[in-house]
């Protein structure tokens, strides 16, 4: 085997260690294939070189000639991140399954298309060409509900409550006790889904100057996965194997999601098909319903399918197209007598919305016609801690490089009886 070859055998081999190695190792190894890039980058270069001088000696480019040596051509130095020519491929190859390999996700910023991850060079007097993210939704929500590892694929969980009020008088009488620890079983099942991902060759030789590269891919891809778990979370309904990503775009057939949970195992948490009137533009109503706005709607759903005691603490998750109907009758009109009053009451309501009279919590892929009524810790994703499955491997028999990955995911709703779901809203 060639240098080249084994440099190439061995960083592959670390990429494969990194992924069982605690982090002290893990950190070495990212050092040791940091230099293997390197390496490969210089041997390639060398071997492309001299092949040129073989196939060319007779009719070299002029650009390539070297001074001590005529009509032979002079590899090049070594290519150092920062320079400002084109880096090798194989050290954009090397440093993308390098930072794809990495456990740890890159913490994205709250405003979209602003998370630049620039690297600088301290030495090159030139500007370093370096990339941001593209604008896509927030995965703020993940951070806000239950992420929780679990060992078993499939178990349950236990709910610890009580079965009613304990307060009574029996002065006459042997007392009886009321039960006050009642076990609820709460199953949970992981199903794998699969979270793949490429990048042609042709993509990676445009964007090989672009410094940061490496670490944006990464970023773009861990923003993606958690995008495509909120998608299936709110719109899931079964799970297929194999999955049409054609037939169902919202990926209906990747797994059981919230929302579905509710319909399937708490039907009487439900309140379906109801219809809210519809408005002209004077916000004069031009088609009756059941209510006249969304938030009487939301209103009396909550306050009647939740008891007294879970009503801490609630939210009104929704769709942004919700909450723009709700709110634009009130934004579109300022009464001339009073605009600076309506502003200032405008801008109070759409910095602090509300559905229902509780938070609006927008998120992305939820249904237009829904409103989920719950509180953010009653809402939880497991995922088992051994059904983590990485590989990111160069392919050039397809001309790309492929990151694959797959998880083991189940959306758990921890107690339907705080929460309710008000869905198949009929807009007039």
């Amino acid at each position: 085997m060639n240098p080249l070859d084994s440099a190439r055998a061995l960083f592959y081999k670390n990429i494969e260690a990194m992924k069982t190695a605690s982090p002290a190792i893990r950190a070495e190894l990212e050092r040791e294939n940091k230099k293997l890039g390197e390496e490969i980058s210089r041997l390639a270069n060398e071997a492309e070189f001299q092949a040129r001088n073989e196939d060319n000696s007779n009719n070299a480019s002029p650009h390539f000639f070297s001074a001590s040596v005529p009509g032979r051509l002079t590899p090049p130095a070594a290519v150092i991140p920062g320079d400002q020519d084109q880096r090798s491929m194989l050290t954009v190859i090397g440093n993308i399954l390098t930072a794809v390999s990495r456990d740890d996700a890159v913490q994205l910023g709250t405003v979209p298309g602003k998370e630049a991850i620039a690297i600088y060079s301290e030495v090159a007097p030139t500007p370093v060409l370096t990339g941001e993210l593209a604008a896509s939704h927030s995965t703020d929500f993940l951070t806000k509900i239950n992420v929780l590892p679990v060992t078993d694929q499939e178990g349950e969980r236990v709910l610890v409550g009580t079965s009613g009020p304990l307060a009574h008088i029996n002065n006459t009488g042997r007392r009886n006790p009321q039960n006050a620890a009642s076990l609820a079983p709460h199953r949970y099942q992981c199903k794998k889904v699969n979270l793949d991902v490429s990048i042609p060759y042709a993509d990676l030789e445009s964007w090989a100057t672009v410094e940061n590269y490496p670490e944006l891919v990464k970023a773009a891809i861990d923003r993606q996965r958690a995008l495509d778990r909120l998608l299936v979370g709110f719109n899931g309904t079964y799970y297929a194997d194999p999955s049409d990503a054609s037939a169902y775009p919202k990926r209906q057939d990747c797994g059981v999601g919230w929302l579905e949970k509710y319909r399937q195992e708490a039907p009487q948490r439900v309140i379906n098909g109801l219809s809210v009137a519809g408005r002209d533009e004077s916000n004069k109503i031009i088609a009756s319903g059941d209510y006249g706005t969304i938030d009487a709607l939301v209103q009396d759903g909550w306050q009647s399918a939740i008891a007294e005691q879970y009503r801490n603490g609630l939210v009104s998750i929704c769709s942004a197209e919700t909450l723009f109907r709700k709110e634009w009758p009130f934004v579109r009109h300022l009464s001339p007598d009073r605009p600076n009053y309506e502003r200032l009451i405008n801008d109070i309501m759409l910095k602090n919305p509300t559905i229902g009279g509780l938070p609006a919590v927008v998120v992305p892929f939820f249904p237009d016609d829904a409103v989920w009524v719950t509180t953010l810790s009653n809402i939880s994703l497991y995922w088992q801690k051994n059904g983590v499955r990485k590989q990111a491997k160069d392919e050039p028999e397809y001309n790309r490089l492929a990151m694959y990955e797959s998880r083991n995911d189940a959306y758990m709703v921890e107690n339907y009886e705080a929460g309710c779901l008000i869905d198949g809203i009929d807009w007039r």
